[in-house]
């Protein structure tokens, strides 16, 4: 399946994960707010050059580390939840809207990391149903 747009956003703060231990609640809410408007800007910037990726219902993440440590997909999934967020708001959806591909992918460390994130359309049947 062709993607409609593939986009590179920030890696999230490891403060964003789920019982991740910080300075509170004030940072925690400051970090969430800023990955949100960061995608919000990142994709209404490709909706520009990519239209059609308005319709994008299926999420291909692709995740390149800031290094080589082991990392659980589901709690850098969850990081990303302000991001999608950011994502679902451009898009005009809510982010239930979205079915993300499991599992995501893990590709080699990058220097700062990368999230890349594919949209492709929804997925419909042979016979119409989604």
């Amino acid at each position: 399946m062709k993607d409609l747009m593939a986009l590179s956003y920030p890696w999230p703060s490891s403060k964003l994960v789920p019982h991740a231990k910080g300075k509170g609640w004030h940072e925690r809410a400051r970090l969430t707010r800023k990955a949100r408007n960061d995608a919000l800007a990142l994709t209404c910037d490709g909706l520009r050059k990519h239209p059609d990726a308005a319709e994008a219902r299926e999420l291909w993440i692709e995740f390149y580390p800031p290094d080589a440590r082991r990392r659980d997909c589901q709690n850098v999934i969850a990081a990303c939840k302000a991001m999608i967020d950011g994502i679902a708001e451009a898009l005009d959806v809510d982010d239930s809207a979205f079915a993300i591909h499991w599992p995501p992918r893990f590709a080699e460390a990058k220097p700062g990391g990368d999230v890349i994130v594919r949209f492709r359309p929804e997925y419909r049947s042979e016979g119409g149903a989604a």
